[in-house]
């Protein structure tokens, strides 16, 4: 079994994966509004798995932000 160290700037610019803190902060959002969000099923959780914790990527946040942004274009 080989072990796969990657650094956390590798995992944000080369895979494009953000934790959900750097996702909330990527977005502009408060991190407990991120996670209550994510709790309540209004935003979907971290599905990208890397050794033992869950991640977002890059697609995904310009999803939420399209939905967000179009949430508050059309009431």
């Amino acid at each position: 079994e080989e072990n796969m160290n990657v650094t956390v700037q590798e995992r944000r610019s080369v895979l494009g994966l953000l934790n959900i803190s750097e996702a909330a902060r990527q977005l502009g959002v408060p991190l407990r509004k991120m996670q209550w969000d994510i709790t309540a099923g209004r935003l979907p959780p971290p599905r990208i798995r890397l050794g033992k914790r869950l991640y977002y990527s890059m697609d995904d946040l310009d999803s939420f932000a399209e939905r967000c942004s179009t949430k508050q274009n059309h009431p």
